[in-house]
């Protein structure tokens, strides 16, 4: 390996070169979700945007290489402003495409992050995580499918309405977590 190349760069390199397939795949989601929702958001009516693009592209490589550190936020930060200074149409349906795209690049993200670049999760786990993203991508479905009626009754939108789904996620998110009968998520079992 180079001696020139900064330690921090040097182990950058190292832990790339140590990545298993498993975190390979899942690093390749990571960078790939990103670009894939700039894909959907033109094609829900937003303007290309160069800078934007290069800008997206660059951290999403970064969120890649290191899904632990905080890039995948920023990321998010600007994904989630280039939507709503350029989509005209909020609640169409490719906003619940990029919604899934999102959720595919985060739960990747988190996944990679959960074990280092040269280890390899239990199949439970991945198991696990995909029918927790299943659910979300179920429950995301159904708050678009509220917001989209919600815009057809009140072109201006509502506050309320908005807050009362939010209520909505949460009562249904504490009642599965007090769920009786659900499997233990203890990774030992």
């Amino acid at each position: 390996m180079n001696a020139s190349l900064p330690p921090a760069l040097r182990a950058l390199v190292a832990d790339l070169g140590a990545l298993t397939r498993q975190q390979a795949l899942l690093r390749l989601v990571v960078a790939l979700a990103p670009v894939l929702f700039l894909a959907v958001a033109h094609a829900a009516g937003a303007s290309w945007s160069g800078p934007v693009t290069i800008c997206v592209v660059v951290l999403a490589l970064a969120s890649a290489a290191e899904p632990d550190s905080h890039v995948a936020l920023v990321v998010l930060a600007v994904l989630g402003w280039f939507w709503a200074a350029r989509v005209s149409d909020p609640t169409s349906w490719w906003a619940l495409a990029a919604a899934w795209v999102v959720l595919a690049g985060h739960g990747a993200g988190a996944l990679a992050a959960t074990v280092p670049s040269s280890g390899q999760l239990p199949r439970v786990v991945v198991r696990r995580w995909a029918t927790r993203a299943a659910l979300v991508g179920l429950v995301t479905a159904g708050v678009w499918g509220l917001a989209r009626a919600g815009a057809a009754i009140h072109p201006q939108g509502r506050a309320t309405l908005t807050v009362l789904a939010l209520l909505g996620l949460a009562g249904v998110g504490l009642w599965w977590r007090a769920a009786p009968g659900r499997p233990s998520t203890d990774p030992e079992r």
